[in-house]
């Protein structure tokens, strides 16, 4: 047998050149495949960490939270504006801390919605504050807490509502 010269040689060799460069292009192809499957998985891994370590830092935010709350029953009868206002200013950093996403709405909702409501309802049924200027009240100081009292809200619907059994299917 006799290897080709010339102008065969050279189709030969660029036969071979070709297939070479297509093994490349779809040996480049299947590593890029590969590539964008593993870059999607480190991308959701990545996700659900960066989630479970929100979840935790939220978390953490609690406990300094909860020295606040339970540290408030009532409205001390021998202090009341200074209990009225703390409980104000308490209500509003929990309710601020919640909607921010500071810490776990579950938790809030677990641990803290009666003593919310309760402490909001004893301060919206307190009177006139003394010392003050102009007419300040427990409803006014409310008023003036958006989202404790956006959060208080909330919480009677959810109370309201849970526990509340679903609707009977009839026919279609």
């Amino acid at each position: 047998m006799t290897l080709p010269t010339g102008d065969g040689l050279v189709a030969l060799v660029t036969l071979l050149l070709v297939l070479v460069t297509a093994a490349s292009i779809v040996a480049t192809w299947l590593i890029a495949k590969g590539q964008e499957k593993l870059q999607d998985r480190i991308s959701a891994e990545t996700r659900e960490r960066h989630a479970e370590q929100r979840l935790y830092q939220q978390r953490t935010q609690l406990l300094p939270i909860w020295t606040y709350l339970t540290d408030m029953d009532e409205i001390d009868t021998r202090s009341p504006q200074t209990d009225v206002i703390k409980t104000v200013n308490t209500l509003e950093l929990v309710a601020v801390c919640s909607e921010a996403e500071i810490i776990d709405k579950a938790i809030v909702l677990r641990i803290f919605r009666d003593k919310f409501i309760k402490l909001f309802e004893a301060v919206s049924d307190y009177g006139q504050l003394q010392g003050y200027d102009r007419v300040v009240s427990g409803k006014i100081l409310l008023a003036e807490s958006p989202a404790a009292t956006q959060l208080y809200l909330r919480l009677i619907e959810e109370r309201n509502n849970r526990d509340k059994p679903a609707p009977l299917k009839g026919p279609s």
